[in-house]
């Protein structure tokens, strides 16, 4: 491994100095955290007590107390009362319920204070962060979604995608390839990506999913014309993320936190045994007419597993996935943080060091992550504050060296083409590697010390550094700057190696000449992110009377820079990871850079906080458009009403406590259809690999680096415009006990880019016109979600329902033209909704062979001769008698991406100390479109085996070597051995296809607070332990079918499919 460290194509440094850096970092945090656990043991500290009431003087059961800037707290009993130690005699007790209006109240060194609370409408004076500032619930005019940290770790996950699934109206979600480090794809309302906003600087998907959760303080999601003013990157939404730093008058706390996990597949297709692999070829032979080499003694023996070590005799059936998937031994998975918090008069702070390791449940196969954050601001002087935002973070993936970079796909493919006949190893000789049908997917070249091993290293660092001057009279200026280096190392090493077979009479291990992998391979890939973020801002705000206003204006400019560079060679060895320009042959040298500049605005007024105006714009510039196209201007407004605040509505207060109407309307761009400097003529050097890119001198066999014509330029081309229109409300029932949000929403798309292909270009220029922005579409849909809270007696039960039913509908295209109305009804997308799935209806299948003679529209086109009962018969939709593409209508939705209609519930019970945390998230109107000549449909697809679903719940007839014997129904039609070109399978159907839908319990915990008498000898003021359950069931309708789960979209199945997790974890506040 030394070796490997020394070759680093791009200057960085060595690996040795990142660990070492790793470790000062680590010592670092160690010392913070002494330091700060020395400032809490001396503060001073008392016992106080008291009772909770209400206004009628009742006792307020359940009501949270706690001391104001740390964790310590308790709740009142039946009688509203509480009782806490350890309390700071000059600290502040928070007193909160639901339904109640909170109360802070100074100690002032007394050890009773008792407290009457008065009702009121919760949640309308949360701060919730928007664009480029705050401001309060009760005054938001746009379509903001948000989400505290408490919500986000309620959900144990390695991935900050993962724990927004099922919490937020207006998010769907799904994950597609579940494997250790991989995220969770999140749309806000199926627009597309979001943009990443992370303490003020926009980041990648990347940089969000690796966020700590632990770290994370706030999220809040725009959705609508609150996302225009950022402009060009928001036409998909905002997430804006806030990372955590102490709040006022908080103590020094220290958190330690952890959990130990084990995984295990939700579900996965069961392989076929050695008996029914063989039944089934003997029944597909039968099937087609045709002879067959099995005999009714060897289906006898594969039945038993009859094994005879002497002669060879081999009839036992090899469990693939058993031996491929750690069922006996589930892959673990550990998480550690460890975080510092407080505050003075003048300086606030975050520390954070964290560490992740995720086992695969295949051998060799694993994700660790190692991340560091320190956020700090300090009150430099009267007004000024300085602070900064620092994280770095180390990525490592690494896998075993099976032929691919990416080799989870090949993992899976060997759970279902394998023979059970086979074994992977001759006569079961680890030493051995038995030379089976096809070798790339025998699992026992799956080893890393055989095969070679595959690492992914990234390293992160991300700073802001900010300056802040408040003018006293209210404006503020601000100054901002990030810089980002993002760096990663993909090291490939495939080994050569030979397989054998066993000879039972010579008892000797026969090597195959020539099988195995004789193609090695050695690749060493670099890449390199660098980001600069600058930003100036001003704000104003000020109260007159009853009117408010606040305005922000700011400037900012991002830059970027990436720089690639590809090393492969043929190694000579298996034992030296090392490059040489002898066996190299290929090098590839990249580079890309970004420019993006921005001017901003946002005005807001209200009136008594009942009327509410917000107007925001955006003026940006893009590196990717011609001059005369560079600039957009990208303007929104929103306006709210309280209705629940005007005099007329009074009377309704007691039940309907707030109620507020809003309208918005607002544009963002987009950038597509050109590529950077695509507005200039010219020539690209070295594109491509033959006739311009690199030519063949014929004379002497010298190759010459070309150029290639760039084409006509892009000049006509630029923002796509996404006018989003939204109507919402919002209210509060019964003083906060039953709380919603509705929204009715339509993103409009102009200028989607297109080419005109009514003008004609000679095919000997070798290039076409450049796209125009000619086509339209739009994003339609609802979203709404509701929460209620009760008590009764000691218990809190808190619930949450959400949903989001957001589909996109083509509108418009350039000169829609078709042969005839055939063609307009099948392949038009004029005014239509997008991504609709076409194929043929199945009505039925064949009961018999009599019902075959007598069918009279001719179903497979070869007049139904090959044709069997259990096949399927299609609609005949023009009654012409045949089926072919004429029959074809609409079968499903959109295939692999996020579901149209998304939901969650969340369920929350505490008593005295215990909580039960149920989160379900489900989805519906998303189509899985399995390849209908792969593995899950086609019997033996590649001359593979196939899933024990499809050989053993088919038709067929009692006895495989009898053609006169009856016919017994199954649900899959006869088995046919990789007969792909049938009726059945060639044509895509809906008995094949579904439209999946599914409710699925996400998180289930319980948790436990420690009374706080039994960690007082720890120095402790909250210790919590819980045991947690991820994915524990599912409702859906594909897994009775295919064995998958319902967020899987590969068409093979052959994917990572999400694991359920069996998690233990605590939370020790010191």
């Amino acid at each position: 491994m030394e070796n490997r460290s020394k070759f680093l194509i791009i200057p960085f440094w060595s690996l040795r100095n990142r660990l070492n850096a790793l470790e000062v970092l680590k010592s670092i945090m160690i010392v913070i955290l002494l330091l700060v656990t020395t400032v809490c043991a001396t503060a001073q500290q008392i016992a106080v007590s008291g009772v909770v009431l209400d206004q009628s003087g009742q006792p307020v059961i359940g009501a949270t107390v706690q001391v104001q800037g740390t964790t310590i707290g308790t709740l009142t009993d039946a009688d509203g009362k509480y009782s806490l130690s350890n309390v700071p005699a000059n600290g502040t007790l928070n007193f909160s319920f639901i339904g109640m209006a909170p109360q802070a109240i100074e100690v002032n060194n007394r050890s009773a204070i008792n407290v009457t609370m008065s009702e009121t409408a919760v949640g309308l004076d949360e701060i919730v962060v928007v664009g480029y500032g705050t401001q309060t619930k009760k005054t938001l005019t746009g379509a903001v979604s948000a989400i505290q940290a408490e919500d986000l770790s309620r959900s144990v996950t390695p991935t900050a995608t993962g724990a927004m699934v099922g919490k937020i109206a207006g998010i769907t979600a799904r994950i597609t390839d579940a494997r250790p480090g991989a995220s969770t794809s999140i749309q806000i309302r199926n627009y597309g990506n979001p943009l990443y906003v992370i303490d003020g600087v926009p980041r990648s998907v990347e940089d969000f999913n690796n966020l700590e959760v632990n770290n994370i303080d706030n999220i809040s999601v725009l959705k609508d014309a609150s996302a225009a003013i950022y402009g060009l990157q928001a036409q998909n939404g905002v997430i804006l993320v806030t990372t955590k730093l102490g709040k006022p008058n908080e103590k020094p706390t220290i958190n330690i936190s952890g959990y130990y996990g084990l995984q295990g597949f939700t579900t996965f297709p069961q392989h076929s045994n050695s008996y029914y692999f063989t039944l089934g070829q003997a029944e597909s032979a039968q099937n087609q007419n045709q002879a067959t080499t099995v005999t009714p003694d060897a289906l006898e023996k594969y039945k038993t597993g009859y094994f005879n070590p002497e002669t060879g005799e081999d009839y036992r059936s090899f469990d693939y996935y058993d031996y491929v998937i750690k069922q006996q031994s589930p892959a673990p998975q550990l998480f550690l943080n460890a975080s510092a918090s407080g505050s003075t008069d003048r300086v606030s702070y975050f520390f954070s060091l964290a560490n992740l390791h995720q086992d695969a449940v295949i051998e060799s196969f694993y994700f660790k992550r190692t991340s560091v954050q320190a956020n700090l601001e300090a009150k430099l002087a009267k007004g000024l504050k300085i602070g900064t935002q620092l994280s770095g973070r180390l990525e490592f993936r690494h896998q075993a060296g099976v032929p691919g970079v990416d080799d989870y796909p090949n993992i899976f493919s060997s759970l279902l083409r394998n023979w059970p006949t086979e074994r992977p190893y001759a006569n079961d000789n680890p030493l051995y590697v038995n030379n089976t049908h096809s070798i790339n997917i025998n699992p026992a070249t799956y080893v890393e010390s055989f095969t070679g091993y595959t690492d992914d290293r990234t390293w992160v660092f991300r700073g802001n550094a900010y300056a802040e001057y408040d003018f006293d009279f209210g404006l503020k200026a601000r100054g901002t700057f990030a810089y980002g280096y993002r760096f990663n190392g993909l090291e490939c090493f495939e080994y050569t190696y030979d397989v054998y077979t066993y000879n039972y009479i010579d008892k000797t291990y026969d090597l195959v000449v020539g099988g195995g992998n004789k193609n090695p391979y050695l690749c060493k890939d670099r890449y390199l992110w660098t980001d600069v973020f600058g930003q100036f801002q001003l704000s104003y705000a000020k109260n007159f009377g009853k009117h408010s206003i606040s305005a922000v204006a700011a400037y900012e400019q991002t830059n970027s820079d990436t720089k690639t560079l590809k090393v492969h060679i043929q190694p000579p060895n298996n034992y030296i990871p090392l490059l040489n320009l002898v066996n190299c042959d290929q090098v590839d040298d990249f580079w890309y850079m970004a420019a993006r500049a921005s001017y901003i605005g946002r005005f807001n007024y209200n009136y008594a906080e009942k009327y509410l105006l917000e107007i925001v714009g955006r003026y940006d510039g893009t590196y990717l458009y011609a001059p005369e196209k560079r600039w957009g201007l990208f303007p929104g407004v929103s306006i709210g009403w309280r209705i629940s605040n005007e005099p007329f509505f009074s009377p309704l207060n007691n039940i309907i406590s707030d109620l507020k109407l809003r309208v918005s309307s607002g544009v963002t761009g987009s950038e597509a259809g050109v590529t950077p400097f695509g507005y200039l003529g010219g020539f690209d050097w070295a594109t491509g690999t033959t006739g311009y890119g690199l030519v063949i001198n014929t004379f002497d066999g010298t190759q010459i680096t070309g150029l290639r014509p760039r084409g006509i330029p892009v000049t006509n081309l630029s923002w796509i415009k996404n006018r989003s229109t939204n109507i919402g409300f919002d209210f509060s029932l019964f003083n906060g006990k039953i709380n919603g949000q509705f929204d009715f929403f339509e993103r409009l798309r102009t200028g989607i880019p297109a080419a005109r292909y009514d003008v004609l270009l000679p095919s000997e220029v070798g290039y076409t016109l450049p796209q125009e922005n000619l086509n339209s579409s739009a994003n339609r849909g609802i979203e709404g979600m509701i929460d209620y809270s009760i008590n009764i007696g000691p218990v809190n039960y808190v619930v949450g329902i959400n949903g989001t039913l957001a589909r996109e509908r083509n509108l418009k295209t350039y000169k829609p033209r078709f042969g005839n109305s055939y063609k307009e009804y099948r392949t038009s997308v004029e005014d239509r909704w997008s991504n609709i799935l076409w194929g043929y209806h199945v009505i039925g299948q064949f009961q018999s062979m009599e019902e075959i003679a007598n069918y009279p529209v001719n179903v497979d086109g070869r007049g139904n001769t090959s044709l069997r009962p259990g096949d399927l018969i299609y609609e005949d939709i023009n009654n012409d008698k045949i089926i072919n593409s004429l029959d074809e209508q609409p079968i499903g939705y959109a295939t692999g991406t996020n579901p149209m209609f998304a939901f969650g519930m969340t369920n929350q019970i505490t008593f005295k100390g215990f909580r039960l945390i149920a989160d379900f998230a489900g989805g519906a109107m998303q189509t899985y479109a399995p390849n209908q000549t792969g593995d899950l449909v086609c019997p033996y697809s590649r001359n593979g085996a196939s899933p024990q679903f499809l050989l053993e719940d088919r038709w067929h007839r009692a006895d495989p070597f009898d053609p006169n014997s009856e016919w017994i129904s199954g649900r899959f039609p006869p088995t046919r051995k990789n007969y792909s070109t049938h009726s059945n399978f060639s044509r895509r159907n809906d008995f094949y296809t579904l439209n999946v839908n599914y409710f699925r319990l996400r998180t289930l915990e319980l948790g436990y607070d420690v009374p706080e008498k039994y960690i007082q000898k720890i120095r402790a003021s909250k210790l919590r332990v819980y045991c947690n359950i991820s994915n524990l069931f599912c409702f859906d309708n594909i897994r009775k079918v295919y064995e998958l789960d319902p967020e899987v979209a590969s068409t093979d199945g052959r994917v990572y499919p999400p694991s359920r997790v069996f998690n233990f974890g605590f939370n020790l506040t010191l």
